[in-house]
């Protein structure tokens, strides 16, 4: 099973239009941006320890900067890349911590 540590491989792909799309069905880009942000963040921290919650923040910036690349390029394609490199940098830091 999957862990917020080491998330899937097809994460990415399953996750970004979730994300960007539902959001801007139903509000302004802005506030899509805004949104989509808070919940890539909120959903990517992991839930045990709490006090863990205020990587929410940078975990955000990376959420709004996949919907702006979205909306700059109307494509998923470079959100669902950027999103895949995170992972990938992040897996490749956790591992070589351990």
């Amino acid at each position: 099973a999957a862990s917020p540590a080491y998330p899937p491989p097809r994460s990415p792909v399953a996750e970004r239009p979730g994300y960007g799309a539902a959001a801007l069905r139903v509000a302004s880009p802005r506030t899509a941006l805004l949104v989509q942000a808070g919940a890539f963040g909120a959903l990517h921290v992991p839930q045990s320890p709490p006090s863990l919650w205020p990587l929410a923040i940078p975990l955000a910036l990376v959420g709004w900067l996949a919907g702006w690349l979205y909306l700059r390029t109307a494509s998923l394609g470079a959100a669902v890349l950027l999103h895949a490199v995170f992972n990938a940098l992040n897996l490749a830091f956790l591992r070589s911590a351990s």
